[in-house]
C-alpha cells in the first residue's frame, strides 16, 4: 500500500501544479502544459524507482513510455483538461482541498531529499510555475487549510492505513461540503 500511495502522489502532484498554474482552470492548459505534465510525471516515477519503491500498480511505468498506452495516458489527461468531469475531479478538488495538496506535496519533497542530486528538470519546472503554497492559501482559504489539518491530523504520518483513511475522509468532505456551491451543480451528471 505504502508503494501505491507514493506513485499516486507522484502522478497526482503534476496535475495539482499545473492546476494551481492555470488558476484551477485547466481549459486554459496548452499542449506544451499537459506535456510537462506527463514529464513531470515521468521524473517523479524515475525517482522513485531510484529510491528503490517498487512500482505499483506493476507495470504503470509503462504507460509513459512511448506506445499505445501513452496515447491512452494522453487522451485522458486532454479529457481531464476539457471536460466538466475531469474539472470536477481535479481543479475543485484543488480549489477546495489546498491544505491537502500542500501535505501531499510536503510529504512528496521529503522523499525527494533522500537523492537531493537526482535530475527533475520538468518537475521542478512545473512546480516552479506555480504560485507559492501561501499565495494558493490567499487565493482558495487560509480556513480550509486550517480545517484539514485540525480534523485530518493522525498524530502518525508513517502509517499508510491512517493516511489512507485521512485522504479518503477529505475528499469525501470535500464532494460533500462543495454539493451547495455552484460548481458542483454545474458539473453534477
Amino acid at each position: 500500500m505504502d508503494a501505491w500511495l507514493k506513485y499516486h502522489a507522484a502522478y497526482i502532484l503534476p496535475i495539482v501544479y499545473l492546476c494551481y498554474k492555470t488558476g484551477c482552470d485547466l481549459k486554459k492548459s496548452t499542449r506544451q502544459d499537459r506535456k510537462l505534465l506527463l514529464d513531470a510525471v515521468r521524473d517523479a516515477y524515475h525517482m522513485l524507482m531510484e529510491l528503490s519503491v517498487p512500482v505499483r500498480p506493476v507495470g504503470d511505468e509503462k504507460s509513459l513510455e512511448p506506445g499505445f498506452a501513452n496515447w491512452i495516458v494522453k487522451l485522458i489527461i486532454y479529457g481531464m483538461a476539457r471536460t466538466r468531469i475531469g474539472a470536477l475531479c481535479t481543479t475543485e478538488h484543488c480549489r477546495h482541498a489546498p491544505g491537502e495538496m500542500e501535505d501531499l506535496d510536503s510529504a512528496f519533497h521529503e522523499l525527494c531529499f533522500e537523492k537531493p542530486n537526482f535530475p527533475m528538470p520538468y518537475f521542478n519546472q512545473l512546480y516552479s510555475e506555480m504560485p507559492s503554497w501561501n499565495q494558493i492559501r490567499r487565493i482558495y482559504g487560509e480556513k480550509t487549510e486550517i480545517c484539514y489539518r485540525k480534523e485530518h491530523d493522525t498524530g502518525d504520518t508513517g502509517d499508510p492505513a491512517l493516511w489512507a483513511k485521512a485522504l479518503y475522509r477529505t475528499v469525501s468532505e470535500s464532494v460533500s461540503r462543495s454539493k451547495g456551491c455552484r460548481a458542483y451543480r454545474a458539473y453534477r451528471l
